[in-house]
């Protein structure tokens, strides 16, 4: 099972469950946040948030990602991997495993620390 939970840009939030459903996710839960900025700003935020079976989330990842109106800089995903004894999905979508990417450091041009 994975949780996922999207940042996104105020009013996107029902274009994202779109996705979600059309991935075969049954519920997605969404909400507004407040981002404070250091300088002093104020922005609201779509929240979504939901928890599926682990290829459900790869499916829906794949397909949001891949939309025009997607920006890395305008929204956030974080994905955990909670444990999970109740859920409505079958147990056989809550156990497969999914790949999970590696990072890249960034490496400056010139003198880097090793």
């Amino acid at each position: 099972m994975r949780q996922i939970s999207i940042t996104a840009p105020q009013g996107s939030a029902r274009e994202v469950a779109g996705i979600a459903f059309a991935a075969g996710i049954y519920e997605v839960t969404i909400g507004e946040k407040r981002t404070l900025t250091a300088g002093g700003s104020e922005i609201i935020k779509d929240s979504i948030e939901m928890e599926v079976g682990t290829h459900l989330s790869k499916t829906f990842l794949d397909d949001l990602t891949s939309k025009l109106f997607f920006s890395r800089e305008e929204f956030s995903i974080a994905i955990r991997q909670p444990r999970s004894i109740v859920s409505r999905e079958k147990l056989s979508t809550l156990v497969r495993p999914l790949v999970e990417p590696s990072f890249e450091s960034l490496k400056s041009s010139g003198n880097s620390p090793r």
